[in-house]
């Protein structure tokens, strides 16, 4: 954190406490900033928590050992500490987030993993995906395995290869081979129900897409429509699916009922749930 620049903040100052007013030097940088009698340059103060312990005020915050990092370079547009951003001002060899339960973790990994099959934002920013892979996730409750004293225990105390991460999953040929099968009849079938609907009804409704989806993170099924580039996903619960063709019309009154079939027959030939999404152009 340090080599990133994150630096631990300042509790309280040696003296008094004191805002910029107009015809201070720092008044009007920011929303808020000290005085420059108090002796913080600008680019520390984001460091700055006002601290004001005294007999009727017995808060404590300073045992929390807190740190904090700003892009004071502006290397990066977008706000928090990219630690998946693939940049060239640093970067994590390992990852581990605490948190309180067993369904945390599992939560946790189904994000993590959804980011790295994006591979990068919807702004086309890329992750580093070798960061993502080695993030792990440890829970409180599974502290009590690892038969360590969890008032005084360390992160460096525990065995990293027993704390889980993101699962590396195998998928055998014969699986593509079904996954492929499978998107071949679904397009079909997407594209003669979009054709009946049509002749039936017209090129009538509201502008829109209908897509395939499916929120089946860590599968053999989903890994292999990965492999295959059938399935995207953009740091969102589900992925998309792409179906070989589509049927040439605008309405969603057309488009949606040929991908409920479609996401019907996945269901039941992969043996994996899928559904669909829409949306107006």
């Amino acid at each position: 954190m340090f080599e990133a620049g994150a630096r631990p903040v300042i509790y309280g100052l040696s003296g008094t406490h004191k805002e910029a007013t107009k015809g201070d030097k720092n008044f009007g940088i920011g929303l808020r900033t000290l005085s420059s009698e108090c002796g913080i340059g600008l680019n520390e103060m984001y460091r700055y928590v006002y601290t004001n312990i005294k007999s009727h005020k017995r808060i404590d915050w300073t045992h929390e050992r807190e740190w904090r990092w700003a892009d004071l370079r502006e290397k990066f547009d977008f706000a928090g500490l990219p630690f998946y951003a693939d940049n060239e001002e640093f970067s994590f060899s390992k990852i581990i987030v605490l948190v309180k339960t067993n369904e945390d973790v599992e939560e946790i990994i189904e994000y993590i993993q959804h980011l790295y099959h994006s591979k990068s934002t919807n702004y086309a920013r890329e992750y580093n995906l070798t960061t993502i892979a080695n993030t792990y996730i440890l829970s409180i409750e599974d502290l009590a395995k690892f038969d360590k004293d969890i008032d005084t225990v360390k992160l460096d105390d525990l065995p990293i290869n027993a704390i889980p991460k993101l699962p590396k999953i195998v998928v055998k040929p014969e699986t593509i081979e079904k996954v492929k099968n499978a998107i071949k009849v679904a397009s079909e079938i997407s594209y003669d129900e979009c054709e009946r609907v049509f002749n039936e009804k017209g090129d009538v409704g509201g502008c829109g897409w209908a897509y395939v989806v499916t929120h089946v993170t860590n599968s053999e099924i989903t890994q292999a429509m990965i492999d295959l580039e059938l399935a995207s996903s953009y740091g969102t619960s589900y992925y998309y699916i792409k179906l070989d063709k589509s049927f040439p019309a605008q309405s969603l009154d057309v488009d949606e009922p040929g991908k409920i079939k479609a996401a019907e027959y996945l269901t039941r030939e992969l043996g994996q749930y899928f559904t669909t999404r829409w949306k107006w152009d």
